[in-house]
């Protein structure tokens, strides 16, 4: 099952590809959710590396959410947008959680 995220800002992600060629587009959001919206599953506050993980391996995980902040990485002087709430400091930053997620998305079934 794909993961669905909902981002607002995506001209963080630096690298050649645009964010056009770089999100999946096996990525329906028709069909997606179950007829029952009540069913839809959450993994609230994914805002480090383990919790993006623990998230991604859960087949019962629909949808992500997590807190976009300017921040640093953990022993990083550069400011950057970084995954947590409160604090200015991160494991995860944007961009990495955009890759996790569009890697994940782009994994045939059965790829694990």
């Amino acid at each position: 099952m794909e993961v669905l995220v909902f981002c607002l800002l995506v001209s963080v992600l630096s690298s050649e590809a645009t964010v056009s060629e770089t999100i999946s587009s096996n990525v329906k959001i028709v069909g997606f959710f179950p007829p029952n919206l009540t069913d839809v599953t959450w993994a609230h506050a994914v805002n480090s590396i383990a919790l993006l993980e623990t998230a991604l391996g859960d087949p019962d995980i629909m949808m992500l959410e997590a807190d976009l902040r300017l921040g640093y990485l953990f022993g990083s002087t550069e400011e950057i947008p970084i995954m947590s709430h409160d604090e200015p400091y991160s494991d995860l930053s944007f961009q990495m959680f955009l890759i996790a997620v569009i890697n994940f998305n782009n994994k045939a079934p059965g790829d694990g």
